[in-house]
């Protein structure tokens, strides 16, 4: 089984397996890696969604809290306006608790983003080739930027025996950890925090893969590779950029500090 080998070989000699994809691309070579991936992504949602539910109603709790005791006695002047705040803001932690809904949700979404991203980035990349004079299909890039993905496997198999040994998340992935100081919304708008999160061991082993499968498969020169894959690096952090700094100007208005 083709499917099979690809997967194997993405591991131990991904040269061999990227050779095969040079001839034979499409849903029958990348459909074992993807499910796989797929699975280990629905089995991690399933058992770290809990635990980030009782995160976040601990971390809504104590800002709740924490505004309280910067309100103080303001809140009785002003007929109890702030105090309504408050109660919302319980309300919203509670509605947060649904945890089998949020479970649900959680199984559905992550694959379905994962499904969802995979075509979106095969289609950036396939332009991109384009734009260097370079001419392949949109199926073959696809099957290589699933191949590709075999670290997000190993990623996920990783976080799920952690939570299952620590009954924790892993909150701060790749170097972020080096400049985390332990508030989530400081963190949430640190540039640097941002930038070392993307410094992460199976994101740059994925970089790798990228750049020797679109080398290979796609037969472009190894410069021209790692340019195109470098580019959508630096893309991706513009976008965990922007996307977190539009998360922390929504969380910083319901969660003032």
């Amino acid at each position: 089984m083709e499917a099979l080998k690809v997967f194997i070989f993405s591991f131990f000699n991904p040269f061999k397996a990227f050779r095969i994809i040079e001839k034979k691309w499409g849903f029958k070579i990348y459909w074992f890696t993807a499910l796989l991936i797929l699975l280990t992504i629905v089995i991690y949602s399933f058992t770290a969604t809990p635990r980030a539910i009782r995160f976040s109603e601990k971390l809504k709790e104590s800002q709740i809290e924490e505004r309280r005791e910067k309100v103080g006695s303001p809140m009785k002047k002003t007929g109890g306006s702030q105090g309504q705040i408050l109660s919302y803001l319980k309300q919203f932690t509670n509605v947060g608790s649904s945890g089998n809904v949020m479970q649900f949700i959680s199984m559905l979404a992550s694959p379905l983003v994962q499904i969802i991203s995979w075509f979106f980035i095969a289609l950036v990349y396939w332009g991109l080739i384009y734009i260097f004079r370079n001419k392949t299909e949109y199926s073959k890039i696809l099957t290589v930027v699933v191949i590709s993905s075999v670290p997000i496997l190993i990623s996920t198999l990783v976080n799920l025996f952690y939570t299952l040994f620590t009954g924790k998340i892993i909150m701060h992935t790749g170097l972020s950890g080096l400049v985390a100081s332990g508030n989530v919304f400081a963190d949430s708008s640190n540039l640097l925090y941002m930038i070392l999160s993307r410094v992460d061991i199976f994101i740059l082993w994925g970089l790798i893969l990228l750049i020797i499968g679109i080398a290979i498969a796609c037969k472009m020169k190894v410069w021209k590779s790692i340019s195109i894959v470098l580019v959508v690096y630096i893309l991706s952090i513009i976008v965990v950029i922007t996307t977190s700094s539009i998360s922390t100007v929504f969380l910083g208005g319901i969660f003032p500090q």
